[in-house]
Order: structure tokens, then sequence, then C-alpha cells
């Protein structure tokens, strides 16, 4: 699920009846919360960032959050260096410096996340009514959200690609990204080169369409406006842009 924290109740009953280990990858979902309860204290574990991308920037690393003792003893026992059982150990701690500066950036979380929810206001007003993009709404559902995204998704009846889209409004100054261009199974980053990737054709078709809008607190409410402006001109001057691609990718 875009914007917003998986399907939590049913992966734990999933797992519970198969006795599955549940560990989530929750790099995007600090500040969260599911029914009342923040972000992190689901399943066996889960697994956050403090990569300079994230919400809380420790330039690089992350962290675990579990409420298993005896786990979070392991876990401490590994990132000590120790081998535990047949696990060898691997000396994994952040630095002083890098704890120190999560830590300063933790503080201004609360204004962040207001910041980051003035953005993303300003992308659904600005995009309200503009057919051939959806943008991802987070739900309003009582729930706290971090707002940290805002993606939206290229839809055909545009009559240009989510790529094409990418490279129009980077040529206007806005850093808009494709959302994980390349999906897991046809990267060989995921896979021996000697085997082929699967068949996958519905994965395939949804990686070419959703696109990340500029966010971040380089970014101001302002400049979202004038990204919804870009985007309200593309959208009116589709058909000769439409032309002009065609024309260009002819020559």
């Amino acid at each position: 699920q875009f914007n917003t924290p998986s399907c939590i109740d049913e992966l734990t009953m999933l797992c519970a009846e198969r006795n599955v280990p549940l560990v989530f990858d929750a790099v995007h979902g600090l500040y969260c919360t599911h029914r009342g309860e923040p972000v992190g204290r689901f399943g066996a574990a889960e697994v956050f960032s403090t990569h300079a991308t994230k919400s809380i920037n420790g330039f690089e690393g992350g962290y675990i959050t579990t409420r298993d003792a005896e786990l979070a003893e392991k876990l401490r026992r590994l990132f000590r260096g120790d081998a535990v059982g047949t696990a060898p150990g691997l000396p994994g701690g952040m630095s002083d410096l890098h704890v120190a500066f999560a830590l300063a950036s933790l503080e201004g979380i609360d204004a962040q996340m207001a910041r980051n929810r003035a953005r993303y206001a300003a992308y659904v007003e600005g995009l309200h009514g503009l057919d051939g993009v959806r943008l991802f709404a987070y739900r309003d559902d009582g729930e706290r959200y971090n707002y940290t995204f805002a993606l939206i998704e290229v839809l055909p009846e545009l009559g240009i690609s989510r790529d094409e889209l990418g490279t129009l409004l980077r040529a206007e100054g806005a850093r808009a990204l494709a959302y994980y261009g390349a999906p897991t199974h046809a990267s060989a980053k995921h896979r021996p080169p000697e085997i082929p990737p699967p068949n996958l054709p519905n994965t395939d078709r949804l990686s070419e369409r959703f696109l990340q809008l500029p966010v971040g607190d380089h970014t101001s409410v302002r400049d979202a406006q004038r990204v919804c402006a870009r985007l309200g001109d593309i959208h009116e001057l589709r058909r000769p842009i439409r032309a002009a691609l065609d024309e260009r990718g002819a020559e």
C-alpha cells in the first residue's frame, strides 16, 4: 500500500496460522500509527532506516524495534560482533556521530511532519480535477501519517508516459523521479544473470506508471504549487506535446 502502513492485521493472522515470524520493513513508517499504536510495535520486529533520505537522518544505518526481549538481546549481541549460535556477529552499531545526528533530527520531528502535511495539502489542492494523473491519498481514518510521499499515477488517458512526464518536469526544474522504475523481478541485482526474469505483466505495467513529485524540506509549499501549475500546463498542451515527442522519436 502506498503512503500508509500495510495490512498489519491480515499479515499478522496469516503468519500466526503458519507459524512464520513476521518482520516488517518500516523504513518509511516513522510517526505513523495503526489502530492508534505507533508503527514499530507489530510483528516479531520492525526495521527502520536512518539514511539521509528518511525522516530521521543519521547519514546511514538504521534500527530495529521489537517487543521480544530475547530477540532484542540476541540482536544486541549480534551487532556488537558476538556470534550467537550459528549466526556470526556483525559489528554494526551506529557511531556516536551518527546517533547524535539522528537524535537531533528526531527533536524536530513534529515540525517536520507538519511541513510534510502542508506540502501534501498543496498537491491535493493543485491536482484536484486534473485528468490523466492521480495523486495517491493518505487515508482519512483518524490514524497518524507522516505525509512523506507525494506519489502520482500517470494514467494512459494523459497520452504522455510516466518517464516522459518526469523528463518534462525536470526540464522545468522540478525533481520528479520514477518511483522504482525497474521492478525487483526485472533487476539483475536481485537474481543470478543466468536466470531469466519471471513473466509478471501486471507488475511490469504498474512499474511504468508511478512518479514521485518533489518533497522534503528543500521543497516549499510554493514549490509544490508551481509543480501543480506545470502539470496543469502539460495537461492543457498534451496533444501538441505528444506530437512533438513522436516527431522527435521519428528523427
